[in-house]
């Protein structure tokens, strides 16, 4: 029971990642015009993006998952590593995704997003 509360974690937490880092996408997308898209230098240049918040990551994770009292810092970092771990390890995020469809079921690539945006958004390469 407690590993299946860890995943639902993991994937509470993946999910309400993906809906900031799309928001913010598309704001800066807005902001930015079609910069992105003009082939310069700069936009060619890819670097890994800073990981979210702990405090932005439980903000979204809460919207998720509202209910979720198990939701504490600790809980939080311990979910990021693990996923983080596996992914080090050469687990694919497809197969991260596949491990908590039963869990989130269409929500599941978000979740598992909004944990590598917090602790190795080295991976989020992964989610394009």
């Amino acid at each position: 029971m407690g590993q299946n509360n860890r995943w639902l974690w993991i994937a509470g937490g993946l999910l309400a990642l993906a809906v900031v880092v799309g928001g913010a996408f598309i704001v800066t997308s807005t902001l930015m015009g079609d910069a992105t898209a003009s082939g310069s230098a700069a936009a060619t240049v890819s670097a890994v993006p800073k990981p979210i918040s702990r405090a932005a990551l439980m903000n979204e994770y809460s919207t998720l998952r509202p209910n979720d009292s198990t939701a504490t810092p600790a809980a939080v970092d311990e979910l990021a590593e693990e996923v983080c771990a596996r992914l080090d390890g050469g687990d694919s995020t497809d197969e991260l995704i596949t491990a908590l469809t039963d869990i989130y079921q269409a929500a599941t690539p978000k979740v598992v997003h909004l944990f590598v945006s917090y602790g190795c958004p080295k991976h989020l390469e992964d989610f394009d």
